[in-house]
């Protein structure tokens, strides 16, 4: 397994990452989509997720699940730089910050084209699948 991290001025580079970070710390924070939970590894951001609703334990037992050889710590002091960035949801105000994206080939194959898209357009799953050659997959 490989990933790659991404700075948000749209600069990709690649970091050769273990399967899955061996350390997380953790934060909810309230974002202009709800309640979110942030992970952070040594790397940079690692994983967001919306509240399910269940309440952050469920919510940290699916990451365990997940990631079962993962530390979990909680430190909202880590993750709150990086739920400011994401409130502030403007991209004149967002500085750059790195995120480590963990998955297989074919999931980074997917995150690396949807990385190339110009800001503001979208694409279906299936207009995505075929950009990374493998169109059985849609």
């Amino acid at each position: 397994m490989t990933a790659i991290a991404k700075q948000l001025d749209n600069t990709i580079y690649p970091v050769p990452l273990e399967t899955t970070p061996t350390r997380v710390f953790w934060g909810c924070h309230d974002s202009p989509l709800g309640p979110i939970m942030l992970g952070i590894s040594d790397k940079g951001l690692c994983k967001m997720d919306l509240s399910s609703g269940y309440g952050t334990l469920y919510d940290l037992s699916c990451w365990k699940d997940e990631w079962p050889d993962t530390q979990f710590l909680p430190d909202s002091s880590k993750t709150a730089p990086f739920a400011c960035r994401i409130s502030q949801m403007s991209p004149q105000n967002i500085s750059p910050a790195t995120m480590a994206m963990y998955g297989t080939s074919f999931q980074l194959s997917i995150l690396r084209a949807m990385l190339q898209l110009p800001e503001g357009q979208s694409m279906s799953y299936a207009e995505v699948i075929k950009l990374v050659e493998k169109p059985k997959a849609a």
